[in-house]
């Protein structure tokens, strides 16, 4: 569903720059350098299906902003986003195509998804089997400087942790799941250019983007937990993320899957990978992974036996993004404009399921 996809990603950038707007900033635009790793046979089996079908797993994406107008540019496609507004543009290059959508469809949108979720989530509970879902945040300072771009560049490191517990089918005791983490090393900068763009970008013509982005987060974290509570845990890891200041100019981002009754080891998901991550991700899929899909209706899978020595944690996906080609010319607002001969698919035709 590409609102949703596009919600949630907006909701990941935001947090990452923080403070309030300046009286006037520059035009910029930039390009972001994107690659995904997977371990393993995984890694290597993804390699080879991207080859075979003429792509790779590395993306680049061209950014441009102006004033409270944020242009994003991949392969084929392209979002703009304005404030002033109040509404998101998605471009397909290859029909030729435009989608207009404003703040409030767009929650609403993400509202209605997450409420069918809660319900599907419901209906698997009663059939059997319970999960839950504890949600920590925490953001570190490096303590650490570096020149990235040209800029200097802070670093620090983000973690958030999913722990899970779940109830086996005729059970009454909870039992200790595994835990996925998501571990962002993050390197950010207040001298960049980028800073000050987005400083004016998320100036107070945004307030109603504001608004839509905190009802947003608070039905993809009710959804997503179906707990009590967990809104409010999804809140208060968005503004520790802010206390992060800069726009970032790289970042790896590691899924880590914990097994049950193991601490996270940072330094262990940060280093050469060659772990056999076959038993600790099952472990961890028991109680969470596992445990999600069975809220949606999975059937419980059989008890595995378990595997001698496993390994503590096993890296899922790392993602590595970097800031390239930084440029503070001024953009032509034609850039912000509907391309001419694009035809407009209305957002209801998109909703509406394939024949």
């Amino acid at each position: 569903m590409r609102p949703f996809r596009i919600a949630a990603a907006v909701l990941l950038v935001l947090p990452a720059v923080v403070a309030p707007a300046p009286v006037h900033a520059q035009d910029v635009q930039y390009e972001t350098v994107t690659k995904l790793d997977f371990p393993g046979a995984m890694g290597t089996m993804m390699k080879a299906a991207a080859k075979l079908g003429g792509g790779s797993l590395d993306g680049v994406q061209k950014t441009s902003i102006k004033g409270a107008r944020m242009r994003t540019d991949m392969d084929k496609s392209s979002t703009i986003v304005d404030l002033d507004g109040k509404r998101f543009i998605t471009l397909d290059h290859d029909a030729k195509t435009y989608t207009s959508l404003t703040f409030e469809q767009m929650t609403a949108q993400v509202q209605a998804a997450a409420a069918q979720l809660k319900n599907e989530q419901a209906k698997a509970g009663q059939q059997g089997g319970e999960t839950k879902m504890n949600f920590k945040f925490s953001v570190e300072p490096a303590n650490q400087t570096e020149k990235i771009a040209g800029y200097d560049a802070e670093r620090f490191y983000l973690t958030m942790q999913m722990e899970g517990e779940f109830t086996p089918e005729g059970a009454t005791a909870r039992e200790k799941g595994g835990t996925l983490v998501v571990l962002t090393d993050l390197w950010a900068s207040k001298s960049a250019p980028i800073y000050q763009a987005m400083r004016s970008y998320q100036s107070a013509s945004a307030q109603d983007w504001a608004s839509s982005e905190s009802a947003m987060t608070k039905a993809i974290a009710a959804a997503f937990a179906g707990k009590e509570g967990v809104d409010v845990a999804f809140e208060q890891s968005v503004k520790e993320a802010r206390k992060v200041e800069g726009a970032p100019l790289r970042s790896v981002v590691y899924f880590v899957a914990v097994a049950p009754e193991q601490k996270f080891d940072r330094e262990l998901a940060t280093a050469v990978e060659k772990p056999k991550s076959g038993g600790v991700l099952k472990a961890a899929g028991k109680g969470m992974l596992g445990g999600l899909a069975g809220r949606l209706g999975a059937k419980k899978q059989e008890e595995q036996p378990a595997e001698a020595e496993q390994p503590p944690q096993a890296n899922i996906l790392k993602v590595t993004s970097e800031t390239r080609n930084i440029s503070t010319k001024a953009v032509d607002p034609k850039v912000f404009e509907i391309p001419a001969g694009y035809k407009e698919v209305k957002f209801e035709e998109l909703m509406k399921p394939a024949k």
